[in-house]
């Protein structure tokens, strides 16, 4: 996996240091503390210590494509609607199989049933033609495509079956965690580098971690929509998957 890094410090590290006189007058009265275990403590007993934020932004082209098609029908009379839509999705599903994509790959999405009132003349968007006083029947279908070299023919097989609408293109990664597992390790990197160097301007040195937080702030996959679709080929630029993550670090500070 090909993977663009982009690494940031996220917040300003906040230096916490416990109630203990030593730590307030400074490194050269920790060294006066009769041992390293009690210097590390102030008179609550509990470690002082140092918190930090950092932040890690990976990115990685997709290698797999969601997308959405739907047949979209009216008639007069329900039963008909139903009965034309249902042929044509059963056209649809039947033409991407042959295109082996798998059945786990294939799933429902939406399928509603609405009616337009006959005094009803406006249509309900600028560019379409709906007849009032009939019924529409609307089923979506979302099919995973793990070759984006064929995702093109995907959709176009998808069109001629007999789908009037394509609702969206997500793009994705088949194993996305392993993008968010080197994040979250190259923000945990970041975290101590900016403790030790802050622990280090007081002349202290980083214990033990007392806790870590994760701010997860995955980044929304590149997707196109459109209303609307023809047989016509359409270039797709896939982009890349981003994934952030933000970690929040407290170490033990202990004297040198």
């Amino acid at each position: 996996m090909r993977v663009k890094r982009y690494l940031s410090y996220a917040a300003a590290a906040v230096l916490l240091l416990a109630a203990a006189p030593g730590f307030a007058a400074g490194a050269d009265e920790l060294e006066e503390q009769s041992s390293p275990a009690s210097a590390s403590r102030g008179q609550s007993g509990e470690p002082a210590r140092i918190s930090v934020g950092a932040e890690a932004e990976l990115s990685a082209p997709p290698d797999i494509a969601h997308v959405t098609v739907g047949v979209r029908t009216s008639d007069p009379s329900l039963e008909r609607a139903s009965a034309a839509n249902n042929e044509r999705m059963r056209a649809v599903t039947e033409a991407l199989r042959e295109l082996e994509i798998a059945q786990r790959d294939l799933h429902t999405t939406g399928y509603s049933v609405s009616f337009r009132e006959a005094r009803d003349q406006r249509p309900r968007y600028e560019d379409e033609d709906e007849r009032p006083g009939a019924y529409y029947v609307t089923n979506n279908l979302r099919g995973t495509v793990r070759d984006l070299d064929r995702l093109g023919e995907v959709i176009g097989t998808a069109l001629e079956a007999g789908a009037n609408q394509v609702s969206s293109v997500q793009f994705g990664l088949a194993d996305r965690e392993a993008l968010a597992a080197e994040a979250r390790r190259e923000a945990m990197r970041l975290a101590r580098l900016k403790a030790e160097e802050l622990a280090e301007v007081e002349g202290l040195r980083l214990g033990r971690v007392l806790n870590i937080a994760e701010h997860d702030r995955d980044g929304v996959p590149p997707m196109l929509r459109s209303a609307e679709a023809s047989t016509e080929a359409v270039p797709i630029s896939p982009g890349e998957v981003t994934y952030r993550v933000q970690v929040s670090v407290s170490y033990e500070l202990l004297p040198r």
